[in-house]
């Protein structure tokens, strides 16, 4: 029934390109203007409706590691010797934040064991970081890091100190690449320890460290 309809629209609409005798066929050319009406009116002649416009897929861009923004935690452990038979071993969490590209500020809380010639002791540690990947490829980056922390401890560090210290302390580490956006972060630095002659005695200790962690994207 549409194509009867159709027929009938298109000789309908045709104009006569001279007066015929009656001897001549007549010939009649449709109105273009009036096809084109028709073929993009008709649910059967358009073309649009019965192809599907393919969905474009959204593209998503995965921030680089170590840009601002793009925050991290982090599980640390680290372990520091001094004069062979004085070391600290410490295991905590952080958080590392880029407030700027190849710049961040990390935060460490640590559990802490401390194994001297005397009495050895535990405690808790709260470090203030800042980080700088200066040197930056996909797969891996080289940092430095400064900062100073809080250490308090059940017992005196070195044994003639005091239970309560700072801790300054600076390293150079590299940042590996690993698989679903995981990081090794590997360093060697050194580490004070100090009361900053709050208390009577001051000794303090300086010691070599190794550092030890993983981070993850948060």
């Amino acid at each position: 029934m549409r194509t009867e309809t159709l027929l009938c629209a298109i000789l309908s609409t045709t104009t006569p390109e001279a007066s015929p005798s009656p001897q001549e066929p007549i010939l009649r050319l449709p109105d273009i203007s009036m096809l084109d009406s028709i073929v993009h009116t008709s649910p059967l002649l358009n073309l649009s409706v019965l192809q599907d416009e393919p969905e474009v897929p959204e593209i998503t861009q995965i921030q680089r590691f170590a840009a601002q923004g793009a925050d991290r935690w982090t599980i640390q452990s680290a372990f520091a010797t001094h004069e062979s038979i004085n070391t600290l071993t410490e295991i905590g969490f952080g958080l590392e934040f880029f407030i700027i590209d190849d710049l961040s500020i990390s935060t460490e809380f640590n559990g802490v064991y401390i194994n001297q010639d005397s009495q050895n002791a535990a405690g808790g540690n709260f470090n203030l970081l800042f980080r700088w990947y200066f040197l930056h490829e996909t797969a891996w980056a080289v940092y430095f890091e400064s900062g100073a922390g809080l250490l308090w401890t059940t017992h005196k560090i070195p044994t003639t100190g005091s239970h309560f210290n700072f801790v300054p302390q600076a390293a150079i580490g590299v940042s590996l690449a690993m698989e679903y956006e995981l990081r090794l972060n590997i360093a060697v630095g050194w580490q004070h320890i100090s009361n900053a002659n709050l208390f009577e005695n001051n000794p303090g200790r300086d010691s070599f460290s190794i550092h030890l962690g993983v981070s993850l994207p948060f």
